[in-house]
């Protein structure tokens, strides 16, 4: 047992000595590979790095000086070249950018010299093309140039020149042959970018001349062209309604219209886009509320540029639903964009207004210098009249005009010293003269008896001939001012009596002997206006009362069993107005009593009916329809004679309750009584002022806004103010009175709820 646990450890320490030894031999090989490198000293590494510094490759240098240095921190030598390495390379860095920066700019100073050979050679050619009449290619290499050179002169001011050609030959007609009609005209659609317009223009030329080259060339140009654009609109459709169909859920349903429209535009043949928008629109129209039809009918007014229209629709809107945002949004880009236009407007006027202004001064000047030299030409030849006329034309236009009035003044001297100092060569000349001073003061027949003895001395005397005409118009004229003045004091006077009629023909008598009597002319005016509003009124008035009368009489007839006395009323009043509701009703009731009395058992329950009860069923029927009517004084007349038959008719107790109430609201019980006066006052002060259709138009969109304002704000008194003052301007405006109705049931429902 024991030889044999030797025999076991001296097998393990040979195994473990062969272990070693192959390790041993691992190691040694190991350490033989790598000595080298370890080996090395700073010295060495310094050598290493030498060589590289002098073969320039500053790098590898640098590395080996710094494990130089890491071997041997007191290496100066490895220290000193390791700078030197550093500031090489720094050297080489500066030099490879300065070298950089040369190669740029001699590229940069290339292109420029290609640019500018490119701009001149175009410039060149486009001249030469030009001055060959070649517009065409001239504007290509124009065009060529400002591509390169954007603010190059004088191809922008070729480009002005070929359009102004292009211009004369089609407007002025300086064109020789009909060939440069249609080529000029096509260069205008092309050079605006209407190629199919030009294509057809150039066709029509190359038919008349077929070795016309150049056009021959812009034709398969234009139509290149024309097939990239129908091309691009092609494939941006195909892109917009593809976004639409991707993005439908997230759009309102007026943005998806607008771009389907927009696709449309782009390609009309587009058929899925056009049923889509159909049926956009049908189910747009399904959903639509009447705000929402207020508020399209704005966006159609916003976006054709009526703001005015759109405000009001917008307000509509929002009148039926406050809640309607969109309304709120546009109504407020309306407004801006109506201030905004208003500003605009008023500038322009403004301008107008200024060079209108600046021409009548140019106009007035020449017309004082015109007459001033007339009048001094006619002075310094002794013709006195014609000269004070001349001058007095010039003080119409410049009252201050010194060296007129100087003239006028030496006229008069020149004048009074020929009568009364007696310098004067001969007596005809003396006839004139005092003829001249009378003529002057206004005392036309003495100036006339003086200027007839001067010209039965010398008849041929024109000036003095022209003047006595003159003399004898203004007398004439006088006399017809002084008897129209007359009869307008008459007429007045008339008028003030309220005979109309006569008023009217005595004014008519003014206005022929004074066509400029202005206040004739107004009061004429006001006068008929009346006149015809009294006809009118009357007119209505008689209507009214036939209508009134046949229709009660109908009413009577019906209440005493009379029914075809009764259609026969009833019929006369359709004709006059055929919307009388209760002439239809009546009407259709009393065919029915009619065909009932045929039957024994309608007899039997006419017979049971008395008369009175008949009546009854009418007056209170009648009140219903004048209550609906909102004439709320009239229904209370009816049920009031219902009560005197039934004192207990309870219905009509009850309805005549309710329209007093209705009264009390549209009236004394939100405050109408106290301004009503106030509202006559202000039409009447509108009247006054003499206020224009499109001013007042104005001034009713602002009431009723201004009511819908009030109402929004919860102050109902002031809104009923607003569209009371509507109505009062325009009684047929719908939009007003459909919102006092409104208003009214508001007010009683406030009424019911206190």
């Amino acid at each position: 047992m024991f030889r044999r646990n030797i025999f076991h450890i001296k097998r393990l320490t040979i195994k473990i000595v062969f272990a070693a030894f192959c390790l041993l031999s691992v190691l040694i090989y190991i350490h033989s590979e790598a000595l080298p490198a370890e080996m090395m000293s700073s010295k060495e590494f310094f050598k290493r790095g030498l060589a590289n510094y002098e073969a320039r490759d500053y790098k590898s240098a640098i590395e080996n000086f710094q494990e130089a240095i890491f071997l041997d921190p007191a290496n100066q030598q490895a220290k000193d070249y390791l700078e030197k390495a550093r500031k090489k390379i720094l050297e080489e860095g500066k030099s490879k950018k300065e070298s950089e920066r040369k190669e740029i700019l001699k590229k940069a100073d290339t292109i420029t010299a290609e640019r500018k050979k490119k701009v001149q050679e175009n410039y060149e050619r486009g001249l030469e093309r030009y001055k060959g009449g070649e517009f065409l290619r001239a504007n290509e290499a124009f065009n060529a140039v400002l591509e390169i050179e954007p603010e190059h002169k004088e191809a922008k001011k070729h480009l002005e020149l070929i359009g102004k050609k292009l211009e004369e030959i089609v407007n002025t007609g300086k064109f020789k042959t009909i060939n440069q009609l249609y080529y000029a005209q096509g260069a205008i659609f092309y050079i605006s970018g209407d190629w199919g317009k030009a294509i057809s223009q150039w066709e029509n030329a190359v038919k008349i001349d077929k070795s016309n080259e150049e056009l021959s060339e812009f034709i398969k140009i234009a139509k290149k062209r024309k097939q990239g654009e129908e091309a691009l609109a092609l494939e941006k459709a195909e892109a917009l309604y593809r976004d639409v169909l991707a993005h439908y859920d997230e759009k309102e349903v007026n943005e998806v219209i607008k771009q389907l429209e927009e696709v449309i535009k782009l390609n009309p043949e587009h058929k899925e886009a056009r049923e889509y928008l159909n049926r956009v629109r049908e189910k747009l129209a399904a959903e639509t509320t009447p705000s929402e039809e207020c508020f399209q009918q704005g966006l159609a007014d916003y976006q054709t540029g009526d703001y005015k229209s759109a405000m009001e629709n917008f307000s509509e809107a929002l009148f039926l639903d406050p809640d309607n945002k969109q309304a709120k949004d546009y109504l407020e880009r309306a407004g801006k964009k109506f201030l905004e236009e208003v500003g605009a407007k008023r500038e322009f006027e403004r301008r107008e207004i200024l060079r209108k202004a600046q021409t009548m001064i140019a106009e007035r000047e020449k017309k004082i210098k015109e007459n001033c030299e007339r009048g001094i030409k006619h002075y310094r030849s002794g013709e006195f009249l014609t000269a004070n006329e001349a001058f007095n034309a010039v003080l119409e236009v410049e009252p201050e005009h010194k060296e007129a009035k100087k003239y006028l003044e030496l006229i008069k001297k020149r004048l009074q010293d020929i009568v009364n100092k007696g310098e004067f060569k001969s007596v005809n000349e003396l006839y004139y003269a005092q003829g001249a001073i009378f003529y002057i003061s206004g005392d036309w027949d003495k100036a006339i008896a003086q200027w007839e003895n001067a010209i039965k001395i010398d008849p041929s005397n024109k000036e003095l001939s022209g003047f006595m005409e003159i003399a004898r118009k203004r007398r004439q004229e006088e006399e017809a001012v002084e008897k129209a003045e007359v009869l307008y004091r008459d007429g007045l006077a008339q008028y003030n009596k309220g005979e109309i009629n006569e008023t009217i023909k005595q004014l008519e008598e003014v206005i022929k002997f004074n066509p400029q009597h202005r206040k004739a002319q107004e009061l004429l005016a006001k006068v008929r206006e009346k006149a015809t509003d009294v006809k009118k009124e009357e007119r209505e008035r008689m209507l009214r009362e036939t209508v009134d009368k046949r229709y009660f009489q109908g009413i009577d007839y019906y209440a005493e069993g009379q029914f075809n006395k009764a259609i026969k009323e009833w019929q006369e009043v359709l004709k006059i107005d055929p919307t009388h509701s209760g002439a239809k009703e009546y009407l259709k009731k009393a065919r029915d009593k009619i065909a009932r009395a045929n039957s024994r058992e309608k007899i039997r329950e006419d017979k049971a009916r008395n008369a009175k009860e008949e009546k009854i069923e009418v007056y209170y029927r009648q009140g219903i329809n004048y209550y609906l009517a909102g004439e709320f004084k009239a229904a209370i007349g009816q049920w009031e004679e219902v009560l005197k038959m039934d004192p207990s008719h309870n219905d009509a107790t009850g309805y005549i309750a309710k329209a007093k109430e209705r009264l009390k609201i549209s009236g004394e019980g939100m405050g109408y009584s106290d301004y009503k006066e106030e509202i006559e006052e202000y039409v009447k002060e509108l009247e006054k002022t003499g206020t224009t259709d499109e001013e007042k138009d104005e001034l009713i969109a602002i009431h009723y806004q201004d009511g819908l304002v009030a109402y929004a704000q919860g102050d109902l008194s002031q809104a009923m103010k607003e569209w009371q003052i509507v109505l009062k301007l325009d009684p047929e405006h719908k939009k007003a009175r459909r919102a006092i109705i409104k208003l009214q049931a508001e007010m009683e429902r406030r009424k019911g709820q206190k």
